[in-house]
């Protein structure tokens, strides 16, 4: 596979807009490699190098929800047999009356000259790179609330969509450390009398309230949300 197959990301704007420019960058890499058949079989390993990205994890995380959103299509999962094509379809979850409005997004300049545009591409660039980095710090911490959930979900899945959003709502209200240690005490009761079943950040944040009367009631010395 050529290292660059278009000069352009074609990026809805609906998509650009939604906030997530992982996402959205992602996206655009695909446009550039399924230009010229309409589908590319590019793993997650090389999309995350074509990002420059060093987490494959985050790749597959934003690429389930491009798929869930209807942007793309995967089929056959096999190493080697994977085929990414684009919807020809705006994703009806965003309950458009028009197509969307498409936004060019130069890939780079393949001859390395300069060009009326550099200066704004270069700023573009510069913001890429940091949403890019921040978005990689979130994944990490993501990961890390995850991970508390492991000893009872062995089989918890990393990419789900609603409760890795359970994690930035209790990273963001409460921070990472409390969140933490709160995800650790809910595995540390599972199996005790009266105990709410919490096995995934969604379930502990929609039981938030039984496990806080729970740790009241076992008048427990550790730290957790309060």
């Amino acid at each position: 596979m050529a290292q660059h197959e278009g000069f352009y990301y074609i990026i809805p704007a609906t998509l650009a807009e939604e906030g997530n420019l992982t996402k959205a960058i992602l996206y655009g890499v695909i446009t550039s490699l399924v230009n010229k058949t309409g589908y590319c079989y590019a793993s997650n390993l090389f999309l995350a190098q074509k990002m420059g990205r060093k987490n494959v994890g985050i790749i597959s995380a934003n690429l389930t929800e491009l798929v869930e959103d209807k942007w793309i299509k995967i089929t056959g999962r096999e190493v080697g047999k994977r085929r990414i094509t684009l919807w020809k379809k705006p994703s009806p979850l965003k309950k458009q009356s028009t197509p969307p409005k498409i936004q060019s997004v130069p890939s780079e300049n393949p001859k390395g000259k300069p060009s009326e545009n550099s200066e704004h591409s270069n700023i573009s660039n510069s913001t890429i790179s940091k949403v890019l980095q921040a978005d990689a710090c979130e994944h990490q911490n993501i990961v890390k609330v995850f991970n508390t959930f492991k000893q009872i979900n062995p089989t918890i899945n990393y990419g789900h969509r609603t409760n890795r959003k359970a994690c930035l709502d209790l990273i963001k209200k409460y921070g990472l450390e409390k969140t933490i240690a709160t995800c650790e005490y809910a595995m540390s009761i599972q199996g005790e009398r009266y105990a709410p079943l919490i096995t995934t950040p969604y379930q502990l944040i929609s039981k938030l309230g039984e496990l806080m009367i729970y740790y009241k009631k076992s008048n427990s010395t550790k730290t957790i949300i309060i």
